[in-house]
């Protein structure tokens, strides 16, 4: 439920549009997932890389980099929102204690909210994701 909810949350500030049915049933149908491609925190750390041009080994690496940085940021976004994987288990993935990626999840948050720029970023981001075929 708490991944529903959190899909349901993400799209509507993703697409600036009231929470509706059909909000819903995209949420709930990604997370249920029947036949549905599911990704992986590697699938979306390399289509994160590709979309900033860079590796996925610079986004798990100490660069602070302002371009890998940001890719970072919006890659633990992406995990936390379409994977069930906890802020601790994120961390473990790109080599980060649980209070940076909550932070990294906070600035992208707030970010879709002020800047249009970052809500399309993690739309084509999302898009380019889901449309993988295994």
């Amino acid at each position: 439920i708490e991944g529903v909810i959190k899909r349901i949350t993400a799209f509507r500030d993703l697409e600036n549009n009231e929470v509706t049915v059909s909000t819903v049933e995209r949420a709930i149908a990604d997370v249920v997932r029947s036949g549905i491609y599911v990704p992986t925190p590697d699938d979306i750390i390399s289509e994160t890389a590709r979309f900033y041009q860079t590796t996925a080994d610079d986004i798990k690496g100490p660069s602070r980099v302002k371009n890998i940085a940001n890719a970072r940021h919006v890659a633990i976004y992406l995990i936390r929102i379409l994977t069930n994987l906890s802020t601790n288990g994120i961390g473990d993935f790109v080599n980060r204690d649980h209070a940076t990626v909550i932070a990294s999840i906070r600035k992208i948050e707030s970010s879709i909210t002020k800047n249009k720029e970052t809500a399309d970023t993690i739309r084509d981001i999302t898009s380019n994701i889901n449309s993988r075929q295994r």
